[in-house]
């Protein structure tokens, strides 16, 4: 019993154990003396506040990030994919805490368990909480869900003008472009037309197409140590373009199906 209490109840003693269903299992297991023993060692007042001011901490916390985060304009597609790390752990952080105190608010058997939750948080604060993290919800799933349904086709287009940026800079040093200089060299042409060739071979459904993608960014950074590269403005300019969109292709490529999933 005493595994089962540390593995399964270290910081919850309020469970559902069916749709509006609760139970408090420091009450539920009181005729078993085994169980109730091993439920004693985890769940008691001190500890209760503790978990209960640590929840509350946690909601203040979250309510300042969503703040942030629902603001018009700010969950656009670039910085959706660039902080989607941060948003789900918001969004999870978020439902943890809610589910802790709205579970343990009004349901604690114990008249001192229930004190002490509720005098943890302020109530009008939870309401508050929660009709912003409802408003984040809707709003980041339907930019998560905007990218994967057009995940396909933001890859080829990111894809084909990343082709286009080095295939260029591969046909000035051929001599083929007039970018206000006579840089022809037959060597840097080759370098870039395999580069090019490169990024058209990448394909979106490899798992191995993140290092690839990782190997072409830092050679297109290496390039750009040589003088007749860090001189152009025109180079650097279709080279810092083609690594935002490569590491664009990264980022995109990493959305799932299963992120909708996990945040319904």
């Amino acid at each position: 019993m005493r595994e089962i209490a540390d593995k399964h109840f270290p910081d919850n003693f309020v469970i559902q154990i069916y749709q509006g269903y609760l139970v408090d299992i420091t009450q539920y297991w009181e005729p078993f003396p085994a169980a109730k023993r091993a439920i004693g060692n985890n769940i008691y007042e001190s500890n209760v506040k503790s978990l209960a001011d640590k929840n509350a901490a946690m909601l203040k916390n979250c309510f300042d990030r969503l703040r942030s985060y629902v603001v018009d304009g700010q969950l656009l597609e670039d910085y959706v994919l660039d902080h989607v790390k941060q948003l789900l752990e918001c969004l999870r952080d978020s439902n943890v805490c809610i589910r802790w105190l709205l579970l343990h608010h009004n349901n604690c058997r114990s008249s001192a368990y229930r004190e002490v939750v509720q005098k943890a948080y302020d109530k009008d604060r939870l309401v508050r909480f929660i009709l912003q993290l409802a408003k984040f919800e809707s709003q980041f799933e339907a930019m998560i869900r905007k990218l994967v349904q057009q995940k396909a086709q933001i890859w080829d287009e990111d894809q084909a003008a990343c082709h286009e940026y080095i295939d260029d800079i591969a046909e000035y040093f051929a001599g083929n472009l007039n970018w206000g200089k006579g840089d022809a060299d037959e060597g840097y042409s080759a370098w870039f037309k395999d580069v090019a060739a490169g990024i058209q071979a990448l394909d979106k459904r490899s798992g191995k197409t993140g290092v690839k993608i990782q190997n072409l960014v830092q050679a297109l950074e290496d390039i750009q140590v040589y003088d007749v590269i860090d001189s152009s403005v025109q180079i650097k300019h279709n080279i810092q373009e083609t690594q935002k969109r490569l590491l664009h292709m990264v980022r995109i490529i990493a959305l799932k199906k299963q992120m909708l999933i996990n945040i319904s």
